[in-house]
C-alpha cells in the first residue's frame, strides 16, 4: 500500500495564500467611500439637476455633526434648493451678483452661496459609516464639463475638514479632494458620464451607537491573516508526521517529480 506523502512548502504556501487574500479582500473592502463625492444622474451643461454627496465618517472615534457645502462663485445658479433631511437642519446664505441673472423671465440679483446642514442632538453619521445629503440647481453652467463643489465636515469632537482642493498639474489627487460634478453636453442627449449614481433623497440619518464597519472590516482581515498562520502550522505538523512514518517504516518518498510506483510494485518497495 502506498503512503500518502506531503509537500510541506505546497501547504505552508496555500494556508500563507489564503490569509493574505482573506486580509486583502477584506481590508480593501471594508470601507466603501474615502472622500467626499459628488454625484448626478441628469447634470447637463445648461440645464437643472438633483445632486447628490456622499459624505463618508473618516474618523476612528468622532461622528459628522454638520456638512456644508459652497457654491462656485464664477458659476453662479439662479435656483437652488434643499431636499429634507430628517434630523438635520438646513441653513442658506446668499451673495448678491452683478450683473443679475435671468430665471423664468425674472431678474435674479442674490444666488445660493452655501447651503448647510447640521445635526440634531442625537443624530450623526457614526464612524465607518456615510450620509447622503442632495440639493436641486441649475441652470448648470454651459461651456465646462466640471463644476468643483468646495466642502466642509465637522466632527463632534471640534475638527473640521475642507473638502477643497483640486488636483495638481500632473493629475495628483490631493488629500482631501474638492467634489466634482461631470457636466455632459448639452446636445449629447444623456447622462453625465460621472461616478457611479447615489440614491437622491434624505439622508440616513445614523446615531450613536451604529456599529463600526472600518474597525470591524480590520477585524476580519486579522482573522484572515490567523488563518493563513493556521494553515502555514498544519502543513509543518502534518509533514513532520508523514516523514516520521516514512522512517519507522523504512518508507523513503522518491524525490519530487519522480514517478511514483503503484500497485504490487509500490508494496513490494515499501517492504523493502
Amino acid at each position: 500500500m502506498t503512503r500518502p506523502t506531503f509537500d510541506i512548502r505546497a501547504v505552508a504556501r496555500t494556508g500563507l495564500a489564503v490569509g493574505a487574500a482573506t486580509a486583502l479582500t477584506l481590508l480593501t473592502g471594508g470601507v466603501a467611500f474615502a472622500h467626499v463625492t459628488a454625484q448626478s444622474s441628469n447634470a447637463v451643461q445648461g440645464g437643472d439637476a438633483t445632486v447628490s454627496f456622499t459624505v463618508p465618517d473618516e474618523s476612528e472615534k468622532a461622528g459628522t455633526v454638520k456638512f456644508q457645502v459652497t457654491l462656485p462663485a464664477d458659476h453662479p445658479m439662479a435656483e437652488v434648493f434643499t431636499s429634507p433631511a430628517p434630523g438635520w437642519t438646513e441653513r442658506i446664505t446668499k451673495a448678491r451678483v452683478n450683473p443679475p441673472l435671468t430665471s423664468d423671465g425674472e431678474t435674479v440679483d442674490q444666488v445660493v452661496r452655501t447651503v448647510t446642514w447640521t445635526a440634531k442632538p442625537g443624530t450623526r453619521i457614526a464612524p465607518g459609516n456615510f450620509g447622503t445629503f442632495s440639493l436641486s440647481m441649475g441652470p448648470l453652467p454651459e461651456g465646462t464639463d466640471k463644476l468643483w463643489l468646495a466642502a466642509s465636515q465637522s466632527y463632534d469632537d471640534g475638527t473640521t475638514v475642507n473638502w477643497d482642493q483640486r488636483p495638481a498639474a500632473d493629475g495628483t489627487e490631493p488629500e482631501h479632494p474638492a467634489p466634482l460634478l461631470r457636466l455632459a453636453p448639452a446636445d449629447g442627449g444623456g447622462t453625465t458620464a460621472a461616478a457611479p449614481t447615489a440614491a437622491a433623497g434624505p439622508i440616513a440619518s445614523l446615531t450613536k451607537g451604529t456599529p463600526d464597519t472600518d474597525w470591524t472590516a480590520r477585524l476580519l482581515a486579522s482573522a484572515g491573516v490567523l488563518l493563513g498562520v493556521l494553515g502555514l502550522g498544519y502543513g509543518l505538523i502534518v509533514g513532520r508526521r508523514s516523514r516520521a512514518r516514512a522512517r519507522t517504516s523504512g518508507y523513503v518518498p522518491p524525490p519530487r517529480g519522480e514517478r511514483r510506483p503503484s500497485g504490487d510494485k509500490a508494496s513490494h518497495h515499501a517492504r523493502r
